[in-house]
């Protein structure tokens, strides 16, 4: 199976970070696939590759250009470049692939956390002193969706009821699709993006 890796942009370099999925091959075995098929659109001669292995090392990938395509050349070590290391790690999102607990917190989200049917990773998120919601496929980067309530304790007792379908029960505004619901209530919902 492809190597499975998150990525992310930083100035002028293009980072993968290696999720190091059992039965994947690692990025370091994929990387001519990678960039010839998953990246070649987002490197040019202005950036760099660099990836951070299974093992948590930085190395950078040289690439060489033909008519503005990117191809693989050869690894080199970061060994010796301790400050770019380190930009790189302090750029790194806090968590890639599935969060623990640990990853949640320190991402800013409030218990209780749950794994839905669908496999998609659930927890409170604090928006402002009025809002709380629900959010909903939280990974490296965020969430995928979220939906709003008028308290903490409305937002807690909605995930902690929720058991099946797309979206848990009492919210007033889902702000992906712009749908709104006056209190809560499906039968008054409305739009307004």
């Amino acid at each position: 199976m492809n190597a499975r890796y998150e990525f992310f942009i930083a100035d002028r370099f293009v980072c993968l970070i290696d999720r190091d999925e059992t039965g994947c091959r690692s990025v370091t075995n994929d990387i001519e696939r990678v960039v010839a098929h998953d990246l070649g659109y987002l490197l040019t001669p202005g950036r760099r590759l660099v990836y951070r292995d299974s093992m948590g090392v930085w190395d950078e990938v040289l690439l060489s250009f033909s008519e503005g395509i990117a191809r693989f050349e050869v690894f080199r070590t970061l060994k010796d470049d301790q400050h770019l290391k380190d930009m790189l790690d302090l750029l790194t999102p806090a968590f890639f692939g599935e969060p623990s607990d640990a990853d949640l917190l320190r991402a800013g989200y409030k218990r209780p956390f749950r794994v839905l049917a669908d496999g998609r990773v659930a927890a409170i998120m604090i928006i402002n002193s009025s809002i709380v919601a629900v959010a909903v496929g939280i990974h490296a980067f965020g969430q995928q969706d979220a939906f709003y309530y008028r308290s903490h304790e409305q937002a807690e007792q909605a995930l902690e009821q929720w058991r099946k379908g797309p979206e848990p029960a009492g919210w007033f505004r889902h702000p992906q699709s712009g749908r709104r619901r006056e209190n809560g209530d499906p039968a008054r919902e409305y739009y307004q993006p």
